[in-house]
């Protein structure tokens, strides 16, 4: 009798353990999914530009620029054509369109446009 109680708790258990993977699987993929489908893909933002230190390794901090949007989280500026020019627009607010890539989680943008916004 107990053996059958225990043999019922282990399926119980295990069925709950899948149903919990499914549910997660049902949430996760579709935003990861939404976020892969804007690799390589135009995206316009809006943000405060601010900067932070990267470290490159023991001996080398290096600062990127990012924008700091209130919803989509940060994306840091590629520096390369119009966003090299976003350096010397520290703290202030702008809209920018740019190529989407992201790697290892982090969010980048090509700018190839933008303008600020007061």
């Amino acid at each position: 009798m107990e053996v059958m109680k225990m043999e019922r708790r282990r399926k119980v258990f295990v069925i709950s353990v899948v149903a919990v993977c499914f549910a997660f699987l049902a949430y996760a993929v579709p935003a990861i999914a939404a976020e892969k489908k804007l690799a390589g893909q135009e995206v316009t933002i809006m943000g405060k530009l601010i900067k932070k230190a990267i470290v490159a390794d023991e001996d080398a901090l290096i600062l990127a620029v990012y924008i700091k949007t209130d919803t989509q989280g940060d994306y840091e500026v590629i520096p390369k054509g119009k966003g090299k020019e976003l350096g010397r627009l520290l703290d202030k607010k702008v809209e920018a369109t740019g190529l989407f890539t992201e790697r290892k989680g982090k969010k980048f943008i090509t700018v190839t446009a933008y303008k600020i916004v007061e």
